[in-house]
């Protein structure tokens, strides 16, 4: 009942059937509450037509708005209930198709929750093998209780022709005033709780004063949520959809969401997008699920699939190759491909640049599982070098520049070092300082990289110092990589603790970037010096 109530604050319809006489109804709404009921033995043999829901939402404080609801069924066991065969299955066929046809605030619930009778019955291990579809174990701290529920479990689901996904909840029983057991109990389970509530009230009576205090709010949620997880259960409304997909990364989800919600209605999806997926907080699985979803829509056209497929190709990581980055790739297939057929359209040569970028990424891939990227490296150059040809604006040409870096980091060919930098000069004067600064930071760090080039690194020295008064963050971490590929530690050791001094998340940038790998290369060991050997400079 409390992730009922949980779900129904939500905004989802949930059912509750209880099967048997398990006191949930008594306990929860009082002896004199009306509450109609039906045998489950007249359902199981098709006698009765089908049961009364009762409204819990007034008794459980629910706002009662259009969608949240819970709701009550009573299924009273009759005498030969529990002598049910585990596998009748015409009988469960009935009771399933009754239980299908029940509604809730004029519609289907969202989530149906069934509580099985307690106890080796018939009815419990034949409605675990061929009625549910996911099951949500919840055991208290009795360690007769646990090996009971685990016992009763694992021989009904055993007995399943598939297996079913199953949540197992700890509601811990806590011994006075917020003292909460030791949770090592658990172990001695069949399997480690995934959920753990915090104490709860013992009695049903009490847990429904409990639930409407405010201080509950947020007890339950997480409850709520595997509980939908694990029974495949999405948020009804698609943003939230597309989000929840997004937390957990389950990106067939998201992509039959975010065309759901392409479909019914174009900008809200494109403002989703560029709130939530485009920044660094959302994720690149996210932008290739979107995309792919953009792809999919019969009524898209070439200025929108260019817009999601040149923000999505920016999100990529030139240090982590991804098979996504051949999803990328196809978008800009498209776009190309109409591109040729003489289609005229704004700023063809960012659509070219973009292209040549996902050309490069895709290339990346193939050669870190060993798969001929040779030519999609020559593509790239050629798209580069016929972008170059066209009428390109400020933005255009440090992308351009960018790009020309990421190709020559793949082809370990400097040779195009100089357009490169041409392209950062022409631009400079026509972009925010610290824009070009960091680019021309990550342009040059690019081509120095390819053959630990000093003298490039010494024009990395140059950029950085220059923008120390705009950018000082960023201008002391790009000195500490390049004096770390130079072979100075302690004027590298320098720089970094300056840039995190002035921004913390740097430490873990720094951490995570292989371009700082020299500075941490022996670190800890009694070799660790200074200055470091060329040879172990990467």
């Amino acid at each position: 009942m409390g992730a009922a109530w949980q779900l129904g604050l939500e905004g989802f319809r949930v059912l509750i059937v209880e099967l048997g006489e398990l006191g949930l109804t008594s306990g929860a709404l009082g002896d004199s509450a009306d509450r109609p009921s039906s045998g489950a033995w007249a359902l199981l043999r098709g006698v009765a037509a089908g049961p009364d829901v009762v409204d819990l939402g007034p008794a459980l404080g629910l706002p009662g708005d259009e969608r949240g609801a819970v709701g009550l069924v009573v299924m009273e066991r009759a005498p030969g209930a529990e002598l049910l065969a585990a596998r009748d299955d015409a009988a469960m066929s009935t009771l399933r198709a009754r239980i299908s046809a029940l509604t809730l605030s004029a519609g289907p619930p969202d989530l149906t929750l069934v509580v099985l009778p307690a106890g080796e019955t018939g009815l419990g291990r034949a409605s675990l093998i061929s009625l549910v579809d996911a099951g949500v174990f919840i055991a208290l701290e009795s360690l007769g209780d646990i090996r009971a529920l685990a016992d009763l479990a694992q021989e009904a689901l055993r007995a399943r022709p598939s297996p079913v996904p199953t949540l197992r909840v700890e509601v811990r029983r806590g011994a006075h005033d917020g003292d909460e057991p030791s949770p090592g109990w658990i172990s001695r389970w069949h399997a480690t709780a995934d959920v753990v509530l915090a104490p709860l009230p013992r009695s049903t009576k009490g847990l429904v004063k409990a639930l409407r205090e405010p201080v509950q709010k947020g007890r339950l949620d997480n409850l709520a949520k595997e509980l939908r997880r694990r029974a495949g259960v999405f948020h009804h409304d698609l943003a939230e959809r597309v989000r929840e997909a997004e937390a957990e990364d389950l990106d067939g989800v998201l992509e039959d969401a975010f065309f759901a919600l392409r479909a019914k209605d174009p900008k809200a999806a494109r403002a989703l997008f560029d709130a939530e997926i485009v920044p660094q907080s959302g994720t690149l699985l996210a932008g290739v699920a979107a995309l792919r979803a953009v792809m999919r829509s019969p009524d898209v056209d070439f200025a929108e699939l260019r817009h999601y497929a040149n923000q999505v190709v920016q999100k990529q990581r030139w240090n982590t190759p991804t098979p996504l980055s051949e999803d990328i790739l196809k978008a800009f297939d498209r776009l190309r491909a109409t591109l040729n057929t003489g289609a005229v359209v704004t700023r063809p040569g960012r659509v070219l640049i973009d292209a040549a970028d996902a050309l490069c990424f895709s290339a990346a891939w193939r050669r870190l599982i060993e798969q001929p990227y040779e030519e999609p490296t020559k593509q790239a150059l050629h798209l580069l070098m016929l972008a170059a040809t066209l009428d390109l604006n400020s933005i255009d040409r440090l992308r351009l520049a960018i790009v020309y870096a990421r190709h020559a980091r793949l082809a370990r060919d400097t040779s195009n070092y100089r357009l490169a930098k041409e392209n950062l000069e022409r631009c400079k004067p026509y972009v925010a300082e610290e824009l070009w600064t960091n680019c021309a930071n990550a342009v040059l760090n690019q081509f120095a990289l390819v053959n630990e080039d000093e003298h490039i690194w010494h024009d990395v020295l140059q950029v950085a110092t220059e923008a120390m008064t705009f950018a000082p963050a960023s201008s002391h971490y790009a000195l500490a990589i390049a004096f770390a590929h130079l072979g100075d530690r302690y004027t590298a050791e320098t720089h970094l603790s300056k840039s995190i001094g002035l921004i913390p998340r740097f430490l873990g940038i720094a951490l995570r970037d292989p371009d700082m790998r020299p500075l941490w290369e022996n670190a800890g060991s009694p070799y660790y010096a200074g200055r470091v050997p060329k040879s172990h400079i990467h």
